[in-house]
């Protein structure tokens, strides 16, 4: 990636104040999320197979930057609470990165996070692609300020990725992707997991970690077959839920059929509610 004017910057400031007022927001005024669906955090640094899911329901975003040096501002309605703040505090830092070591103002208007790692990453991503970059130095980009700002960029890469190329993916760090229709997910709760980093045996976490990485090259692989593949999605949300429980010490999910947990920010998992259409993959 090469730097033009600061450390992080693709853009060329005198571009936006050119415009003078502007980066055209989202069409609709807002996203969908995305999420990564089968992906499991060890305290391994491994570069694991993920699956990613777009959401159903679309989220308020909008975006816009100005030419005249202007305050920074994070507009988030009805946001309280450790979870929301946190959020904002993820804006703020990829804002002040981007807009402020340009020296243009701008901002965004969203709606209190339903799952605020998805939200986070499709939304700064289409505001870099909005602002002229193109989409493979959108995603690159965008992850250099997640590393910065304290991201696991194992699952923002792949949710970056998965917003530009507008299909759920099965992706690896480094690696061609493959996309995977007819997945799709909602996010229905979030906890706060407070467990510290498990203690296990180092053999043991290597075998749970490749367990992690097999159980979505498996999934991946009967989707892209053409089959339906229910009872294969449902075995791989056990799995991933069997994880968490064995690392984290968290519940079970009762409902494990359609229901697996998936790593959000600051220490958070979500429960997201898994659908699989008949369509299968893209040829």
């Amino acid at each position: 990636m090469t730097e033009a004017g600061n450390r992080y910057c693709l853009i060329s400031p005198q571009s936006i104040i050119d415009e003078g007022m502007t980066i055209v927001e989202t069409p609709a005024g807002s996203v969908h999320y995305t999420v990564p669906l089968i992906a499991v955090h060890t305290p391994l640094s491994v570069n694991n197979p993920v699956i990613t899911v777009f959401s159903r329901e679309r989220r308020r975003a909008d975006y816009w930057v100005t030419g005249d040096g202007g305050d920074i501002r994070v507009d988030i309605e009805d946001c309280s609470g450790r979870y929301c703040r946190e959020y904002v505090g993820l804006f703020e830092g990829f804002l002040e990165r981007v807009l402020g070591e340009m020296g243009v103002g701008g901002g965004v208007r969203l709606s209190t996070p339903i799952y605020a790692l998805g939200e986070y990453a499709a939304v700064t991503t289409l505001l870099l692609v909005d602002m002229g970059l193109g989409e493979r130095d959108a995603v690159e980009l965008g992850v250099a300020i997640d590393r910065d700002i304290g991201l696991d960029e194992h699952y923002t890469y792949p949710l970056r990725k998965t917003v530009v190329m507008g299909s759920p993916l099965i992706i690896r760090g480094g690696e061609k992707p493959y996309s995977l229709r007819g997945l799709s997910g909602a996010v229905s709760s979030h906890i706060l997991v407070e467990a510290p980093e498990p203690r296990l045996d180092e053999d043991l976490f290597v075998h749970l970690t490749h367990l992690g990485g097999y159980n979505a090259i498996s999934l991946a692989r009967c989707i892209l077959s053409g089959k339906t593949c229910r009872g294969e999605l449902s075995m791989s949300l056990r799995i991933v839920n069997a994880l968490y429980y064995i690392l984290y010490n968290v519940n079970p999910i009762l409902d494990t059929a359609m229901h697996v947990y998936s790593p959000d920010i600051a220490g958070y998992l979500s429960v997201v509610a898994v659908s699989l259409d008949e369509r299968g993959a893209d040829d």
